[in-house]
């Protein structure tokens, strides 16, 4: 009797959890630059890995067919694991990473307020995330619009927000040695206080691209330019020594001439001179005779 070949069913870790995109233009915006920020600030580190609106695993699938447990947070940094190339990493694995998040922030919106402050906050601070930062991007539901949270002893305290006088909210992270910033105008930075400056989105940047490369040519045309002014310069300069030397050499040779002439011209009224003052002398010793 023939035996029925079971073929064991794979685990499968989807790498998308079919929910909608952002609510709004303003959650998409604060997400884009959040994630592009930060992995143009990290660019250079081998050991950091930046994430947005990617499937988190934190547990295994139970059995085959299932596609176990996950969250999507808006953004979120992981330090000490390789940075991977473009779909290398489609999807975060916890138990293969064996490194949760040092950072994350949830961009609030209507459909995620909600969840963001009661389950994700549970599940971050149960998983270990060192820093969860909540950041409202129009102001309907949190308050204060920028939140952030620190694990101490196992559970979040919050984060020190204050307000400046130009009315600008801002929060240290000392998971990524950065401000988090909300300026008036509904303007969301990382601020670098190493460099004084504000982390730039990606169209800042390709902006800051297109100012040095507009600087650097006109830099390139003034070298240009003086370099021909300099040119014509030495130019004007060897012609004059050209003409000096010209000059210098015709001097020499009239001062030659007039030598020559002088010499012959000068001989001969000294002799002449020299027969007439004797002739003179001699009547008077003729006459003391």
């Amino acid at each position: 009797m023939a035996r029925a070949v079971v073929v064991p069913q794979s685990v499968e870790y989807p790498e998308s959890d079919g929910l909608p995109m952002p609510d709004s233009p303003e959650q998409f915006d604060s997400l884009a630059y959040s994630v592009a920020a930060l992995k143009l600030h990290y660019r250079r580190r081998d050991d950091v890995f930046v994430g947005g609106d990617m499937l988190l695993y934190y547990e295994r699938a139970a059995a085959p067919g299932e596609t176990g447990k996950s969250v999507a947070p808006d953004t979120f940094v992981a330090f000490g694991v390789p940075r991977k190339g473009r779909g290398e990493r489609p999807s975060y694995l916890l138990w293969e990473e064996r490194q949760v998040p040092d950072f994350v922030l949830e961009v609030a919106s209507r459909s995620t307020y909600r969840v963001d402050q009661g389950d994700k906050r549970r599940l971050y601070e149960r998983l270990g995330v060192q820093e969860y930062w909540l950041y409202d991007p129009v102001g309907d539901y949190l308050e204060p619009r920028l939140q952030g949270f620190r694990l101490t002893a196992g559970r979040y305290a919050p984060t020190a927000v204050s307000q400046r006088a130009e009315g600008a909210l801002v929060g240290r992270s000392e998971a990524l040695a950065l401000e988090v910033r909300l300026y008036p105008g509904d303007r969301f930075r990382y601020h670098d206080p190493v460099t004084g400056q504000d982390l730039l989105s990606l169209d800042e940047t390709e902006e800051a691209r297109q100012a040095v490369e507009a600087a650097r040519e006109n830099v390139e045309t003034r070298l240009e330019e003086a370099e021909e002014r300099l040119q014509e310069v030495e130019d004007h300069l060897q012609q004059a020594q050209d003409r000096l030397q010209e000059e210098q050499a015709t001097r020499q040779a009239l001062e030659a001439q007039l030598s020559v002439a002088c010499n012959g011209a000068c001989e001969a009224p000294d002799k002449s001179r020299t027969t007439r003052r004797s002739a003179r002398r001699r009547p008077d010793r003729e006459g003391v005779r």
